[in-house]
């Protein structure tokens, strides 16, 4: 009785690591279209509305969501209050600050702390084109994961039910 009722916990406990990763997976690729509806944001402002960095920056907290809410708050309140000329740096410490609640691989993670240098204060066409470059930078990076998430998800299904299994055989 207690061989079978460990063998179920063992097998239970496979497929919840399995869940797991696959959940992280979701949460990486929640957080890349994020990055990209930010970036999208971003442009429409600088094209059209053309806010403060401040306003700008509010704005896309709020619509980005967790994890990016507290960075970007952060960040925000850092400008208005301590009027620094230095916003890319601020920019990479308030995510630096941050960074365990992110799910982004290096690369991915690398794209968000340059995306600070859209901030600096240039001429709006060139600011736009860099936009333009960064959204491509991560549409790429999304592309890269969706060709790459299927088969990663098929190796940690597979290596999860039979490593447990395997340890239900060994055990038994």
């Amino acid at each position: 009785m207690l061989k079978i009722l460990g063998s179920v916990l063992i097998l239970t406990a496979s497929v919840g690591g399995c869940l797991t990763f696959l959940e992280r997976f979701r949460e990486e690729e929640r957080q890349l279209l994020a990055m990209k509806e930010m970036l999208i944001i971003f442009e429409k402002q600088l094209e059209y509305v053309r806010l403060p960095i401040a306003e700008a920056v509010t704005d896309m907290a709020k619509k980005a969501g967790a994890p990016f809410e507290a960075p970007l708050m952060e960040f925000t309140e850092k400008i208005l209050y301590h009027q620094t000329e230095e916003v890319e740096r601020l920019w990479r410490e308030c995510f630096e600050a941050h960074r365990r609640s992110f799910f982004l691989n290096r690369e991915e993670f690398a794209i968000l702390l340059d995306m600070g240098r859209l901030l600096e204060p240039v001429d709006s066409k060139s600011q736009i084109a860099s936009v333009e470059m960064y959204i491509n930078r991560v549409e790429e990076k999304i592309q890269k994961m969706w060709e790459e998430r299927e088969n990663k998800q098929k190796v940690y299904q597979s290596v999860c039910l039979f490593g447990g299994l395997l340890l239900i055989i060994v055990l038994l």
